[in-house]
């Protein structure tokens, strides 16, 4: 069996027992803009072989109103997009507490519980963004 401090090195916070018995990891990380981080395979995890699915969750920490301006400044279709995705999941996906944290709405590991029930066995590594998008369709 992996240990704790074995999936925390390969970037699983959480492991869940699908229907058929395979093990699906779920990988939560914060929304960033810093750019070594940003980048493409950022959520990736590095030992993907014995697990079916890896889902990617992010989480923003930014106050919806600093996504919101933004998107507004964005010069770029893409870069709005993102700065959009990061505003719903502050507003309908997220709350933040008085002093500062933010937790997820019921709703958000729910979708992601429904988003599981849907993949096909291809597909191993679902982005953060198919993610989101999928748990903000369903409201």
């Amino acid at each position: 069996m992996t240990t704790t401090a074995e999936l925390d090195m390969q970037g699983i916070d959480g492991a869940l027992t699908l229907p058929d018995g395979q093990l699906a990891a779920l990988s939560v990380k914060k929304v960033t803009q810093r750019r070594e981080a940003a980048g493409e395979g950022r959520f990736s995890s590095r030992q993907m072989a014995h697990w079916k699915h890896v889902v990617e969750v992010a989480y923003t920490i930014d106050p919806p109103e600093v996504s919101q301006e933004r998107e507004r400044r964005a010069r770029q279709d893409n870069t709005r997009e993102r700065y959009q995705l990061y505003y719903e999941l502050a507003i309908r996906l997220q709350r933040r507490l008085p002093n500062g944290f933010v937790v997820f709405q019921a709703e958000y590991p729910r979708g992601v519980e429904k988003l599981l029930a849907t993949l096909s066995s291809e597909e191993k590594l679902i982005s953060w963004e198919k993610t989101l998008r999928f748990c903000l369709a369903l409201r």
